[in-house]
């Protein structure tokens, strides 16, 4: 899935990895390999800590934000597209392709805050985090771009996330 955005050239990837297993240090080479940036971060528990610590490492004026599970479809356009964004744009929303039936067919899409500039905003929440707004947002949607998510349907993710949805309340 990785591969999907290396036709947008991005100036900056960065990938928040938060186990110290043997697995990370394998990923953590295969995303050098690929030009990225990881950090190690130690799990807070808090999907939206651990989000904001990825966006605070950003030093590029625009950031955009994937998913391990995420793949860009159309990436070659976004880049056209970001730069055709009126000036005083300070998000961009793409569609994104939740969940898809068994035929293919998608059966829940989303639009999302996916390019913000940065400083505009911060993450909140433990899961099911959002983009909490820091100054009067101006939305732009681009619709020639998608985020296809591919999701897990495995039991210990969802115990963790409603164990971390429970402790937040």
């Amino acid at each position: 899935l990785l591969e999907s955005i290396r036709p947008v050239h991005f100036d900056q990837i960065i990938v928040a990895l938060t186990s110290a297993s043997s697995h990370s240090m394998k990923t953590a080479a295969m995303l050098k390999a690929f030009g990225a940036e990881s950090f190690p971060l130690e799990w807070p528990g808090h999907f939206g800590h651990a989000r904001q610590a990825a966006l605070d490492a950003s030093t590029t004026d625009w950031v955009m934000w994937l998913d391990a599970d995420d793949e860009l479809l159309g990436a070659e356009q976004l880049r056209p597209a970001w730069a055709a964004r009126p000036p005083t744009v300070t998000a961009l929303w793409l569609a994104y392709q939740y969940h898809a039936n068994e035929q293919g067919d998608v059966d829940l899409l989303l639009w999302r805050e996916r390019m913000i500039k940065r400083g505009s905003c911060r993450w909140e929440g433990a899961v099911h985090e959002t983009l909490e707004p820091l100054v009067e947002p101006v939305y732009h949607v681009i619709d020639s771009v998608v985020v296809k998510h591919h999701p897990h349907d495995d039991a210990e993710r969802f115990a963790r996330n409603l164990a971390i949805a429970e402790a937040s309340y």
